[in-house]
């Protein structure tokens, strides 16, 4: 075993989409992201642990970006830690790399965007929350 990332699943739900969006929603701050193309690759290594080596591995396979890239993964993983989204842990066991069954996607620095549009709606308990007048009418209303 060796460190690594894994999703804190406890507050954050995601779905990866056919399109290959990731979304992603953090139920503590009501915050909620979305990944670019090579982000949500790099996403679903994340939900159950990924070393940095695997992440990296991962792109490079998957993409047509060579072990430059490495730097602007660091970027993304920081990001995502800073954001809450993931934590650092010790348990994680490296995997091994897999051969890509696609054609490699272009690669462009994974990134992750912030919205907070629905920031209220989403940290809203309609059972507690909610006035005389019923939803959508807030007891802060």
């Amino acid at each position: 075993m060796t460190s690594g990332y894994r999703v804190e699943s406890a507050h954050v739900v995601s779905e990866v989409f056919e399109d290959g969006e990731a979304t992603i929603i953090d139920l503590r701050s009501g915050m909620y992201y979305s990944l670019n193309p090579v982000g949500s690759l790099l996403w679903p290594l994340m939900v159950d642990g990924a070393t940095l080596d695997d992440l990296v591995r991962h792109a490079i396979g998957s993409t047509d970006g060579g072990p430059a890239i490495a730097s602007s993964i660091e970027h993304f993983v920081a990001a995502l830690v800073a954001e809450g989204l993931v934590a650092e842990v010790a348990d994680v066991a490296p995997r091994a790399s897999a051969a890509p069954n696609d054609a490699p996607h272009p690669y462009e620095p994974p990134e992750i965007q912030r919205f907070d549009e629905l920031q209220e709606l989403l940290l809203l308990d309609p059972i507690h929350d909610v006035s005389a007048q019923g939803w959508p009418h807030t007891a802060r209303d």
